[in-house]
């Protein structure tokens, strides 16, 4: 009976995660990156510091990026996550980084 609780619990955070998400998706990303930083980052900073507020450890979280940002987008994740990997698009370019909470 816990164990059902807790993953009932489990599955109510992740549908919220999901509707945080759907909600900041639609974000106009025009409006975004006219108001990046130099570095054009400030987007994947702020997605970085509300997946670490909203995730616990063990959470995943995958962030689509420009493929110019192959690099830099990962090293946003680099200080706090584990497992941040840069991943392809089908055509194989850089497209978005995946992080794990610790």
């Amino acid at each position: 009976l816990h164990a059902r609780r807790q993953a009932e619990e489990a599955a109510d955070d992740e549908r919220d995660l999901l509707d945080d998400l759907q909600a900041a998706h639609m974000v106009d990303q025009a409006a975004l990156a006219d108001q990046a930083a130099d570095d054009g980052l400030d987007a994947m900073r702020v997605v970085e510091q509300v997946g670490w507020r909203l995730l616990r450890s063990g959470g995943i979280l995958a962030a689509e990026h420009a493929d110019a940002q192959g690099e830099s987008a990962p090293a946003v994740f680099a200080l706090r996550w584990s497992s941040v990997r840069d991943r392809a698009d089908l055509a194989g370019r850089p497209r978005f980084v995946t992080a794990q909470r610790p």
